[in-house]
């Protein structure tokens, strides 16, 4: 588990619309590297914060849409409607478990990637940290 110095965690999308908090310390934070999170970060990879869903305080009008999972099952991307920020993933694989995006921190500085996820799907371009673990596919 990684974890941060100081609680609580705020982050909002980029209009302001939806804020969050994040109560509890995050359960992992890592990089994928999986083609969903390259199309939707609009790069090789999305820095992500795996949390417990009842340690998340969400404000604000969330637009969700639904995927298929490698898993799959379905999977919810979070964004807002307004300005497109995406923010979270919901994956019905782990009910339990709301992922946040990392872009979306009020303070970045926190953020500690702790593993290399999906590098499987990672384009030879990608810019990998080569000093994290690495898996091909989600290790659960």
């Amino acid at each position: 588990m990684s974890h941060i110095s100081t609680l609580p965690i705020t982050g909002r999308c980029l209009c302001g619309d939806i804020k969050f908090q994040i109560t509890q310390q995050p359960r992992k934070m890592g990089l994928c590297f999986c083609r969903s999170c390259q199309i939707k970060s609009g790069s090789d990879h999305i820095a992500f914060i795996s949390v417990e869903v009842d340690a998340a305080n969400i404000d604000g009008p969330i637009k969700w849409y639904q995927a298929v999972g490698d898993s799959g099952k379905p999977k919810r991307h979070g964004f807002c409607p307004n300005c497109g920020t995406n923010l979270f993933g919901k994956p019905d694989l782990w009910p339990h478990i709301l992922i946040v995006y990392a872009g979306a921190l009020d303070n970045p500085t926190v953020y500690k990637p702790a593993i290399n996820i999906w590098l499987e799907d990672a384009p030879a371009w990608a810019c990998v940290d080569t000093n994290l673990p690495k898996f091909n596919k989600n290790p659960g």
